[in-house]
């Protein structure tokens, strides 16, 4: 009888563990996204919803080849599921975050970045700063080589209006335009949390036709987990020529 009720019992607990695990997600999202919850409580929640889950399909499944918790595997198994969408929301997140260098200052031109105008009011006194430090130079050419200028034969006048459209497309909110100098600034809000990361093109003619250089900054947080080079790349190759 007591091992019959020291079953039924972890039953219960993994059960109503899920079922918070699982609403601590939306709460952490939609209380960063909606400014309820300071940044890092909201990311320390989400991050204790996602490691959870894990943490309990872990103990999930070990105990699920104990022959006494053979009467309660339909309902571990429920529990697990419940589990599993946190797990895996965690998956999409930070999958492929771990190869990246801990910084949020992307370029294609770390020797001389394109410049923020219009984005240092947006950004305000709070954001993270623009500068880019020789410590973060040398994490970014190591993580991100691929990262390089993009040359194409359109004159800058036409380079400019192809830029403003593919931006439009990328759905980034364009707050800044100045076609006598090239330059565009706009602002991607990302998906999960709603944070705002900073983007600044800038269009110089060539002999060949144009240059266009990019940057991608984050207001907020340490590492972008890959997200602002990855925005660099949408747009290169969204771009075409």
């Amino acid at each position: 009888m007591t091992d019959s009720n020291n079953t039924s019992r972890f039953a219960r607990i993994t059960w109503w563990l899920a079922i918070i695990l699982l609403l601590a997600l939306p709460i952490s999202v939609l209380g960063i996204r909606l400014d309820i919850l300071p940044i890092f409580a909201g990311l320390a929640t989400f991050a204790i919803s996602c490691l959870g889950a894990i943490a309990l399909l872990i103990v999930l499944l070990v105990t699920a080849l104990l022959p006494a918790r053979a009467g309660n595997r339909t309902r571990d198994l429920s529990t697990g599921l419940v589990a599993l969408v946190p797990a895996l929301v965690s998956i999409v997140v930070f999958g492929g975050g771990e190869d990246v260098p801990a910084i949020h200052n992307i370029t294609t031109d770390v020797a001389n970045p394109p410049a923020f105008v219009a984005g240092v009011v947006e950004r305000g006194d709070s954001s993270n700063p623009l500068a880019l430090t020789p410590d973060v130079i040398a994490l970014h050419t190591e993580a991100y080589p691929d990262l390089q200028p993009l040359m194409t034969s359109l004159a800058p006048a036409a380079a400019f209006d192809r830029a403003l459209v593919t931006a439009g497309e990328l759905g980034w909110e364009i707050y800044a335009e100045d076609s006598a100098t090239g330059r565009i600034e706009a602002v991607d809000t990302t998906f999960w949390f709603g944070f705002k990361d900073d983007i600044v093109i800038r269009i110089r003619p060539t002999a060949a036709g144009s240059v266009l250089d990019l940057r991608s900054v984050s207001r907020v947080g340490q590492s972008d987990l890959g997200a602002n080079a990855n925005r660099i790349r949408n747009f290169i190759n969204a771009f075409g020529d």
